[in-house]
């Protein structure tokens, strides 16, 4: 599947961009790249999946200010859900050259679990820790419902689906 689809070029030069430009957020305590990516099992049409942990009381500024882990620039983004209260949230966008990206922000009280596999890309190698373990998500959970998913989440996960069937 990876040499028909490609390998994850576009994905790794967001990756090796932020990884750089990172340390220029105060607020940014670890970048935590999770899923495919994070298990080798990524191809040319796979999203980027990240837990960007931050320092504690630092969630607001760090929600404020959300827009600049778009290092390659953007398309077009949103927010998924925002819970600032518990200090947490999710946004997502789509990058300049079409990779989605979606990034679990939220400071390691949050209530946010993580599950494996994951690597930590940037920051404090031990910070990953202090997030609690989950188990780790079934593929079945992954897919199939598109309850609550921006429109075009839906049509990106569709046209992954689509060109992973063509191969």
């Amino acid at each position: 599947m990876v040499a028909a689809l490609g390998r994850p070029e576009r994905q790794q030069r967001y990756l090796d961009l932020l990884r750089e430009r990172v340390t220029a957020l105060p607020w940014v305590e670890v970048v935590v790249v999770i899923g495919s990516l994070a298990s080798g099992r990524a191809d040319g049409v796979s999203d980027v999946d990240l837990l960007v942990g931050v320092h504690k009381g630092a969630f607001a500024a760090a929600w404020r200010d959300r827009e600049r882990l778009r290092v390659t620039g953007a398309l077009y983004g949103w927010d998924h859900w925002h819970d600032g209260s518990k200090g947490a949230g999710t946004h997502k966008w789509l990058t300049a050259d079409a990779v989605l990206v979606e990034v679990l922000l939220g400071e390691a009280t949050s209530g946010i679990r993580l599950a494996p596999p994951w690597r930590v890309l940037a920051g404090d190698p031990g910070a990953a820790g202090r997030w609690p373990p989950r188990p780790p998500i079934p593929r079945s959970e992954l897919s199939g419902s598109t309850d609550g998913l921006h429109p075009v989440e839906v049509a990106y996960d569709d046209f992954k689906a689509r060109l992973r069937a063509s191969t």
